[in-house]
């Protein structure tokens, strides 16, 4: 019953949000589906987008977009894990592939795993930092870090999108609410040593699904000059539990942490 309680207050978030423009869609055979959405008939909704993944090649553009609305109206938990993943896995250079990001946190975040929602921000701040979807995934991110107790770095996560939130009044205030808890630990957040995906920029521009507002269009960004980048494995963990004990350890020693 929690999971299936889950799955419903992820769908109607998704389709308060991410279907809160039907005409950013950027492909008539998707906006059809999602217009059921809308209307609250969803069954048909998932009907439709498997009728259209079955009809055209994985190679196709659509796909990506075909594959990231059929997460949002997913009937579980990990039916729609699976098919955001896939998103970000094979088509991580998508105009798509950022926004999958996001939810996969809001979805770990709303299953209790606030760790798990950290790993897919991280993920995000490394591939996609440049991606205006910035300032959202900035709130989760305050959210996740707050909740398990690590501050500095969530704290850091809110003042960079406060930098960035642009004219985005609502999740400016959200940010703003993370600020007020943070106090003077809002600080700017370091660069990743990780170099940034260059997005495909032949991918149309769309809508930018945010929690908090309905989104405006998102253009497509400026890649930013990639940095030198290498790490050092400090952990072989054995588990999910011990790999983000050494996560916060690493965190709480001013050093930008990601698990792999």
């Amino acid at each position: 019953m929690r999971v299936l309680a889950l799955v419903a207050g992820f769908a109607v978030v998704a389709l308060a949000t991410g279907f809160g423009d039907a005409s950013a869609q950027s492909d008539p055979r998707v906006l059809a589906a999602v217009r059921l959405a809308q209307d609250g008939r969803i069954d048909s909704a998932r009907t439709s987008l498997r009728a259209l993944e079955k009809s055209i090649a994985p190679s196709d553009s659509t796909f990506a977009q075909v594959l990231y609305a059929q997460g949002l109206v997913a009937p579980t938990v990990d039916e729609a894990r699976q098919r955001l993943q896939r998103v970000v896995t094979e088509y991580p250079l998508s105009g798509w592939a950022d926004d999958a990001v996001v939810r996969l946190a809001q979805l770990e975040y709303a299953n209790g795993d606030p760790a798990a929602a950290v790993r897919q921000l991280d993920k995000f701040h490394g591939d996609y930092a440049a991606s205006p979807l910035f300032p959202t995934a900035a709130v989760w991110a305050g959210r996740s870090l707050l909740r398990a107790k690590d501050s500095l770095v969530g704290c850091r996560w809110v003042s960079e999108g406060l930098g960035r939130v642009g004219q985005d009044a609502a999740t400016r205030r959200e940010l703003a609410k993370l600020a007020t808890a943070c106090g003077n630990k809002a600080v700017a957040v370091r660069d990743t040593a990780k170099p940034p995906i260059v997005r495909d920029t032949a991918t149309p521009a769309v809508v930018s699904p945010t929690v908090l507002a309905p989104a405006a269009a998102k253009p497509e960004p400026t890649p930013p000059s990639r940095a030198p980048a290498w790490r050092i494995q400090v952990i072989a963990a054995g588990s999910a539990a011990d790999a983000d004990a050494q996560l916060l350890r690493a965190r709480r020693a001013g050093f930008d942490a990601i698990v792999v």
